[in-house]
């Protein structure tokens, strides 16, 4: 009876977020790399090889080139927290608002009710981005063919997709306590997204410490935002898909990270110190700890409102 039950809410879940604007929007962003794709192809096909174009366009890869900011813009990766708001702020709060919660806590497999409504969320986040990231695949073979480590591309997708539960469930959190999906949208976003400028602040003291012109400083000030972003649950999902792609690409090689020009210098590459392969477990481990935790939280603050 649970079973069928859950499968049910499952159903329903994935369907409404299907037939959501905001997630029909996302969609058809999602289709815009094959686009730009094309393109490339035929005013710049030199300019960016195939074998980058899918990291480009999945936001980890800077590349070089005038090409290079235009196919970014239209990536997957790049947007990716916006969906998880989008589904975390409404996870809850509309039955919450609507009285449906209530009605579902009172049938007999009330506990299936969060588990599966949660469950759909990811399921959906997975194969929405799954999908996003074969749509690249096709955007490099438009452009340069297959090119070696193009598995990669539905990998990361993949990757992306579990990375972005703790946006949805911290947007949930937020969709609860206010009882409305446009706060819990709003605060989700606003959390990702001060946490992440709050990072960035805050070390880039480091940065005017040692001088802008210092590359030290910039090496110093890149390692430290990585790893403290890795520590931080929706930080480090969202970025998981880099590291991967940097560890599979390289291996426990340092990380080559292209700056952009100062003045009349041109784009600089510096070398990290940090190694793929030596953040790849914090980045895993504060997700898989952050995911539970959250999940945690949302539960807890449903049962308050059941009683």
């Amino acid at each position: 009876m649970a079973w069928e039950e859950a499968k049910a809410i499952l159903s329903y879940e994935v369907l409404r977020l299907v037939k959501r604007k905001a997630v029909a929007f996302m969609a058809a962003m999602a289709i815009l790399p094959v686009l730009g794709a094309l393109i490339a192809s035929l005013i710049a096909s030199r300019e960016i090889g195939g074998e980058r174009l899918w990291a480009v366009l999945m936001g980890f890869d800077l590349g070089t080139g005038a090409m290079t900011g235009l196919l970014a813009a239209v990536g997957v990766a790049g947007w990716a927290w916006l969906l998880g708001v989008v589904i975390g702020g409404d996870l809850f709060a509309s039955d919450i608002r609507d009285g449906s919660l209530q009605l579902f806590m009172l049938r007999p497999a009330r506990r299936v009710y969060p588990i599966a409504k949660m469950a759909a969320a990811g399921l959906f986040s997975i194969a929405f981005y799954t999908v996003a990231s074969l749509i690249v695949l096709i955007s490099s073979i438009i452009l340069g063919g297959w090119q070696r480590d193009w598995w990669l591309a539905p990998l990361t997708g993949f990757i992306l997709g579990v990375g972005l539960y703790p946006v949805i469930l911290t947007s949930s959190i937020f969709g609860i306590v206010t009882r409305s999906p446009i706060a819990g949208m709003i605060l989700g976003a606003a959390a990702y997204l001060l946490t992440g400028m709050a990072v960035s602040f805050g070390l880039s003291i480091i940065l005017i410490v040692g001088g802008i012109a210092n590359i030290e400083a910039w090496i110093s000030f890149i390692e430290k935002e990585i790893l403290v972003s890795g520590a931080i649950p929706y930080l480090a999902g969202t970025n998981l898909p880099s590291i991967i792609y940097y560890a599979v690409t390289l291996g426990n090689s340092f990380t080559p990270i292209p700056l952009p020009a100062v003045g009349g210098s041109g784009q600089v590459t510096i070398t990290l110190e940090l190694k793929p392969l030596d953040v790849l477990p914090l980045y895993t481990a504060s997700l898989v700890i952050g995911t539970l935790a959250l999940a945690a939280i949302n539960l807890a603050l449903l049962r308050r409102l059941e009683v």
